[in-house]
């Protein structure tokens, strides 16, 4: 095995370590976003015993994106379900579905175990493509490495969301079209068209990729390679456009859903895309400088190798994401990452081409290799700090066992804590149903329906959090905090995402009350980044080291008039 082979192989494999330490974070609760909703999506077409979310909208309402990663879930799941079907003794159905529901992070782990696996995997093809593109293992190792320490393909890499997914598809077709380009077939062309189609049904952005296919084609018949509208493009997309078309009737509601919250119809400027691009280049400059200094590195050699191609599809592909970025979606630091592997090929061309022409001279050789390390240095010690604090106790897990522990058994407890609960017990579950029958989850709905206790963890806890919108509104008022006290409500438990939903009843429930504890995710003035909305927002990363965990601020109240 050659020392590029092997350089590579280590390189993945420290990828994979990264993308897998602390994949376990926050387990059984999935604290960031979208994890409820892919999995939680996978569960219902289980539990409604139907692949087709169309036939059941509403039911299905909870999911709002495509299918194709809940199916995906799904197909991971079942493993584990039928495990834990064995494991307890091959229970009756109606007891199995308090069995499952009760054990979900097993289920969690899976779905963000195919996450590690296709975050590693887009790294294997950066790399590939950069050797190729440039004839040289370098090239395509400096691509990987900028790729392998890039914080948001690590922290995304951890979750199960359809992030790492897109990326992943996308950069397989890009990898499939340029052995399309070398020899053109038409079992490439079904492999590009189909993927593409996949690549819609994760995230629509995911379809993006049969341009790779499109243009390796157009060049191909440029050359007298192939024909126009042979077989070729008729499969390439044809196999896109059915499988698109397959996922739009399998499950409408989610185009129809982004067509009224999208900014589509909004007016645009260059101010405004401009603006958008400082705001993309700074989240990737404070969590992986190294990308855009490798990046510029690559577009000024384009420019003095008078590489016209590389340098115009460089840009073009920049431009045309940013534009449509700004055009069609919110502000949100981690929509980015498709185009990051571009900026990283750039950065390989550039490693190349300076090794080509001064790699002779031994000093310079070894100056070059040192001042690489010591640009990945920073993204590498990010992602580094980044795995090992989701390898730590979220606040909201800490502050949970810490309730467990220490709160009477028998005290009465209000909690507004984000995705995080106590176990209720079913006298707290008939308050909630009560106050918003719509603040049910699945489980509860099953364990009273049942009768069947939480075990000894359950609380007399009113987990305020789970509540509808409409709940929401009608609870965020001074008044509900008098009825609370006077009911026997003794502690008040919230987070900083709690207390901005229902900001009246907040601070009526923590006037004059006593603070009994606080958790919080260090000693610096500056939080980590919230990883259930958006990962950077944008944030210094180098105040990580800071930070001894994720998560909020949790506050524990005693309710004034309590003894």
């Amino acid at each position: 095995m050659n020392k590029h082979r092997m350089l590579a192989i280590t390189l993945l494999g420290v990828g994979f370590f990264l993308r897998l330490w602390g994949v376990d974070y926050g387990l059984p609760f999935p604290l960031v976003s979208d994890e409820e909703i892919m999995l939680g999506g996978a569960l219902r077409m289980l539990e409604l015993r139907s692949l087709i979310p169309a036939l059941n909208p509403e039911a299905m309402s909870i999911l709002y994106y495509p299918v194709a990663v809940p199916y995906l879930y799904l197909v991971l799941m079942m493993p584990v379900i039928a495990g834990l079907y064995v494991l307890n003794g091959l229970p009756s159905m109606d007891q199995f579905g308090l069995v499952v529901l009760d054990n979900l992070g097993p289920i969690w782990l899976v779905a963000r175990l195919s996450s590690v696996m296709m975050s590693t995997a887009t790294l294997y093809f950066v790399y590939r493509l950069g050797a190729a593109l440039f004839r040289s293992p370098l090239a395509g190792f400096v691509s990987a490495a900028l790729m392998s320490f890039d914080y948001f393909h690590v922290i995304l890499g951890h979750m199960a969301r359809h992030v790492t997914a897109t990326v992943f598809l996308i950069w397989v077709v890009a990898w499939l079209s340029l052995r399309y380009f070398e020899k053109p077939d038409l079992r490439k062309a079904c492999a590009i068209g189909m993927l593409s189609g996949i690549g819609f049904g994760v995230s629509y952005i995911g379809a993006f990729g049969l341009g790779f296919g499109v243009v390796a084609h157009l060049i191909c018949w440029r050359q007298a390679r192939t024909r126009l509208f042979g077989s070729n493009l008729l499969a390439m997309a044809g196999g896109c456009l059915v499988l698109v078309a397959l996922f739009v009737l399998i499950y409408p509601q989610p185009i129809i859903r982004l067509m009224t919250i999208l900014p589509i119809a909004e007016p645009k400027t260059l101010t405004g895309w401009w603006n958008a691009v400082i705001f993309y280049a700074r989240a990737v400059w404070l969590s992986n400088p190294a990308l855009l200094i490798m990046a510029a590195a690559g577009l000024a050699a384009g420019v003095m190798m008078r590489r016209w191609l590389l340098l115009g599809g460089a840009l073009f592909l920049i431009l045309f994401y940013t534009m449509f970025l700004y055009d069609a979606l919110m502000l949100e630091d981690r929509y980015i990452l498709p185009l990051s592997p571009v900026l990283a090929l750039l950065g390989g061309f550039a490693a190349n081409e300076a090794w080509q022409r001064f790699g002779n001279w031994r000093q310079v050789r070894v100056g070059m290799m040192l001042g690489f390390v010591c640009l990945l240095a920073y993204p590498a010690a990010v992602s580094f700090r980044a795995a090992y604090l989701l390898a730590q106790a979220d606040t909201r897990i800490v502050a949970k066992q810490w309730l467990e522990k220490n709160l009477p058994a028998d005290a009465l407890i209000v909690m507004n804590t984000n995705v995080v609960r106590l176990t209720p017990s079913l006298e707290a579950l008939s308050a909630q149903k009560m106050l918003d029958a719509g603040s049910l989850k699945a489980v509860d709905r099953l364990r009273l329906a049942k009768g069947a206790p939480g075990g000894p963890a359950e609380r007399n806890v009113l987990n305020l959090w789970q509540l509808s919108s409409a709940g929401l509104k009608m609870v965020d008022n001074e008044n509900l905090a008098g009825t609370l006290r006077e009911r026997g409500y003794r502690y008040y438990v919230v987070d900083s995402f709690g207390a901005r939903q229902i900001p009246k009843l907040n601070a009526a429930l923590m006037q004059g009350g006593e603070e009994v504890a606080r958790f919080s995710p260090g000693d610096s003035t500056y939080p980590p980044p919230t990883l259930r909305t958006t990962t950077l927002v944008p944030y210094a990363m180098h105040h990580l080291f800071s930070a001894d965990r994720f998560g909020p601020e949790v506050v524990v109240t005693k309710l004034s008039g309590m003894n």
